[in-house]
């Protein structure tokens, strides 16, 4: 699955464009562990439980969440490696600081009553983000953020559109934060 432009923009203040070194998000629940609910049929009555039942599946989407925060790291100016799993690419050397993100927890409660090309409902998340100075040697920040998104009406992209609203918001906080505009800055 492509994850498409959040509409992102470069960030308000300058930035050094290759400051920061991505690395891949990790999930911190366990197998089975619940994350919410997911209804079917008209009317959304039919309920089924969601719990993270593959790994395949956890993968899938930590990677497509890796795959939303480079686009959003590119939007904002920052020159990555296209190679996300590439951590000896072009800018690595060149960086000042590692960021990474511990996913702690997700929530999705989606109505798809159309059977899930439409859906409608809330997902909010808890993400604990990491910046490492490499001429520190050690985490410099540790960010924790919660956020949140509703969708009252049904929209197109199914339950992965409300998630990556929410994890939209999760960026937004990271960015605007005194301890990664610190960072971020030539």
């Amino acid at each position: 699955m492509s994850v498409p432009s959040s509409g992102g923009a470069r960030l308000p203040f300058e930035i050094d464009a290759k400051a920061m070194q991505l690395i891949p998000l990790v999930v911190s629940f366990d197998r089975l562990e619940k994350m919410g609910e997911l209804t079917f049929s008209w009317g959304c009555w039919t309920h089924f439980e969601q719990v993270w039942t593959e790994t395949e599946k956890r993968n899938e989407l930590t990677k497509m969440m890796d795959q939303r925060m480079r686009v959003r790291m590119g939007e904002a100016g920052f020159s990555l490696p296209q190679d996300p799993l590439d951590i000896f690419g072009e800018t690595s050397d060149e960086s000042r600081f590692k960021l990474g993100g511990t996913i702690d927890r997700i929530q999705m409660d989606i109505c798809a009553p159309s059977g899930g090309m439409k859906t409608k409902g809330s997902a909010s998340l808890k993400i604990t983000w990491k910046i490492y100075s490499k001429a520190e040697q050690k985490i410099v920040a540790v960010l924790e953020v919660e956020t949140s998104h509703a969708e009252p009406k049904n929209i197109s992209g199914g339950m992965y559109a409300i998630l990556f609203a929410a994890f939209d918001k999760a960026i937004d906080k990271l960015f605007v934060s005194q301890e990664f505009q610190a960072a971020a800055k030539p």
